[in-house]
This record gives structure tokens, C-alpha cells and sequence, in this order.
């Protein structure tokens, strides 16, 4: 089995703010835990935090203040994954001792324990309306239960052991990756499988879904993410920077930006590769074209229609590395630019919110 040191860094915390907001302060969560954290999750209102930890436990923080609330006990060995309900009432983990637990967030009492894996729970995730809880195991499976009463159904399907799990928005759809090197769509309320996604030459280690539940992201032990269109399978794109293991994936809720955490010690942010139009403003990127062998390098930039007042114009490389910031008026705008490499980058309209993909090719 790999061995993987899980990069939780913000990657929550980047899902429900601007990634690109400025960070004013840092608190860390520290003197709780005697051993690794494994995994986090953010309530909804932002004001609590969960760990869990290779010391069998979980832990409920402030997140204003960085104190601990409280300690649940009650695993007997590693808690791998915790997830919150969405109207931040209940907890749940899972552990290597094959189980997972519920808790009430207020009170930190156990509620109920979910008996029926063979195999350690890698994953858990709870529905939008906390009425569905599902867990990923080690025993190849991923199974649903009803938060208040029974399991519901197993997902069979995978070869390997089930290493993460997504549910869609609306509560319709589960994603599971698993170290089979593929991720599975599945319908909830039938528990059958819709499709494969197949693409990925390691384990898929991470999964997200779009809020829209239009795109699906995946990180794997390949180094590689990938973004899916969620209604055909069809691989959108493969990004690739990481040297290490993508171990964890996560979308904002515009779908505009993906972040990735990896075994390389590094956290990416990535624009995805479609364009996005806000609404009574149906201006778009017409046309670029890069003249390299100027005097200068310098961008044309042609739009369909006039921009906004005060428009500004953003240029990003793969990575998201600002190149450029200038201040547009006209539907022709010629920007000057430092040479760029072969290789994709980003044009964006920044009041607009339009997102352009172009490539330098040699």
C-alpha cells in the first residue's frame, strides 16, 4: 500500500472564499492532537472546523479563535476522513477500524456507529440536506445510509479499495474514486453505476464535483488532475505541474478555479478551460492573437462588443501566476507582455468574469 502524506493545507477554506483574496492572518491549530492530521472539514458558516487524526480521534475548533471545542473519542485506531453536515448539526468520521461514526456537533456525543465495511473507511461525505451519508472502504465498496436508520444500498464496482467520494448538489449523484485508477458515477437512488471514468494511470486518490454538478475533478498517485464533463465522461483536461501524488482536489463554486494539494509539498491553482459569461453582459474574448517578433512582444486583444467601464484585463499562466494586469476601454486593445513560453494560458475580463484559454504553440 503507499504511504501518502495528506496535504489538508486550506484547500476547504479556498472552496468558500475568493482563492484570490488576500490571507490576513493565520491561525494554527496546534496542542491538540499526539499525532498526524489526516483530514479536515469547514462547517458551512465557517465557524467550526474538524480534524481527524492518526491519534484515533477527531476534534472540533474554532476557526475564528483556533481553540478546541471538543475531543471525540471513540475509534479504536486511525480516523482517515471527517465530513460535517451542511446545516452543521452532525459529524461524521471514518476510521481504519472498519467503522464510521456519527456525532452531534453540539454536544460531541456519539449517535450512531455504521457497522457493515470489511475493510477501513478512506471516505466519508454527507447529502446537502444531511439525509444520506455515504463511505468509501478499503473492501472495494462505497456504501449509502439513511443518517437516521439503516444502510441503504452498496455500490459495487470498483477493483480496488475506495479511496474518496463526492455527492452532487442536488443529491442525485455520488462520485467515488479508488486506487483502481478509475472514478465511478453512480445514481443514488438506484445505486447504479452511470459510468467510468477512466483515464488515470495510478490510483485516483481525490474527487470534487462541480456545484452545478456539470464537471468532475480528480487527483491521482499519476501526478496528474483531471477535469470531466460529469453528463458524458468525456476527459476535459489533464493538468499537469505536480512531481508527486495529486492527493487532494478541490472546485470553487463559480467552477472557474480548481486548487490540487500533492505529495510534492506544493498546492496548485489552476483556471479550467471553458469560458464563463455573467449575466445582462454578453461581452466575450473575440479573438488573440501574439506577435513575439516585435520590437515588443505585445498581445491583441479583440472583444465582441464594448467592456465594462473600468475594465480590467488579466493574463495567467497554467499555474495561475498573474503576468499581467492592464486596464482595457476599447474592443481592439493591443497590451504589451513579456515573452511567453510555448504552452496555455489565461485572458481574463476581470470585472466581466469571462475566462479565455489560448496557446502559444511554437
Amino acid at each position: 500500500m503507499k504511504t501518502l502524506k495528506r496535504h489538508i493545507l486550506i484547500l476547504l477554506l479556498l472552496c468558500r472564499m475568493n482563492i484570490f483574496s488576500q490571507i490576513d492572518s493565520v491561525i494554527t491549530l496546534g496542542g491538540g492532537h499526539t499525532n498526524g492530521v489526516s483530514s479536515v472539514a469547514l462547517s458551512q458558516d465557517g465557524s467550526k472546523i474538524l480534524t481527524g487524526s492518526y491519534d484515533n480521534s477527531a476534534k472540533i475548533w474554532n476557526a475564528y479563535t483556533g481553540s478546541e471545542i471538543k475531543t471525540l473519542k471513540g475509534h479504536t485506531i486511525y480516523v482517515l476522513s471527517v465530513a460535517i453536515s451542511q446545516d452543521g448539526n452532525k459529524i461524521v468520521t471514518g476510521s481504519y477500524d472498519k467503522t464510521a461514526k456519527i456525532w452531534d456537533m453540539n454536544t460531541g456525543v456519539e449517535l450512531r456507529t455504521l457497522m457493515g465495511h470489511s475493510s477501513y473507511v478512506y471516505s466519508v461525505a454527507t447529502s446537502q440536506d444531511g439525509s444520506k451519508i455515504v463511505t468509501g472502504s478499503g473492501d472495494f465498496t462505497a456504501k449509502i445510509w439513511d443518517a437516521n436508520t439503516v444502510e441503504i444500498r452498496t455500490l459495487k464496482g470498483h477493483t480496488n479499495g475506495v479511496t474518496s467520494i463526492a455527492i452532487s448538489q442536488d443529491g442525485s449523484k455520488i462520485v467515488t474514486g479508488s486506487y483502481d485508477k478509475t472514478a465511478k458515477i453512480w445514481d443514488v437512488n438506484t445505486g447504479v453505476e452511470i459510468r467510468t471514468l477512466k483515464g488515470h494511470t495510478d490510483g485516483v486518490y481525490s474527487v470534487a464535483i462541480s456545484q452545478d454538478g456539470s464537471k468532475i475533478v480528480t487527483g491521482s498517485f499519476d501526478s496528474t488532475a483531471k477535469i470531466w464533463d460529469a453528463n458524458t465522461g468525456v476527459e476535459i483536461q489533464t493538468l499537469k505541474g505536480h512531481t508527486d501524488g495529486v492527493t487532494s482536489v478541490a472546485i470553487s463554486q463559480n467552477g472557474n478555479k480548481i486548487v490540487t494539494g500533492s505529495g510534492d509539498n506544493s498546492a496548485k491553482i489552476w483556471f479550467v478551460s471553458y469560458k464563463t459569461s455573467v449575466e445582462n453582459n454578453p461581452t466575450t474574448i473575440n479573438n488573440i492573437s501574439y506577435y513575439p517578433n516585435s520590437c515588443k512582444e505585445y498581445l491583441s486583444i479583440k472583444l465582441d462588443s464594448d467592456p465594462l467601464a473600468n475594465e480590467e484585463l488579466e493574463i495567467y499562466d497554467l499555474m495561475g501566476q498573474n503576468l499581467l494586469t492592464q486596464k482595457i476601454e476599447n474592443m481592439q486593445t493591443n497590451v504589451n507582455i513579456q515573452k511567453l513560453n510555448t504552452g496555455i494560458y489565461y485572458c481574463k475580463l476581470k470585472q466581466n468574469g469571462i475566462v479565455f484559454k489560448f496557446e502559444v504553440l511554437k
